[in-house]
């Protein structure tokens, strides 16, 4: 769907409530220490706040193996 600062964000299919839904890809998220900050202050704002003209954060895809961790996928509303 497009990129940003931060990541590619992608539409799919929740196959399980057969909604759409965005995937947000934050490659690399631990590289710079100022901008894992931004992506941490940003994953608690959607966590947090409740309103119709922001995206509900619905989920984080969780790593296999937490020790070689280095993408973060945001599963989100699809607006």
């Amino acid at each position: 769907m497009g990129g940003g600062a931060y990541g590619v964000v992608s539409s799919a299919l929740d196959k399980q409530t057969n909604k759409k839904i965005a995937i947000k890809k934050i490659g690399d998220a631990f590289q710079d220490p100022v901008d894992a900050k931004w992506i941490y202050r940003e994953i608690l704002l959607l966590k947090f706040l409740n309103h119709d003209n922001i995206i509900k954060l619905l989920a984080i895809d969780l790593p296999e193996n937490p020790k070689t961790y280095k993408d973060i996928y945001l599963i989100t509303e699809l607006m």
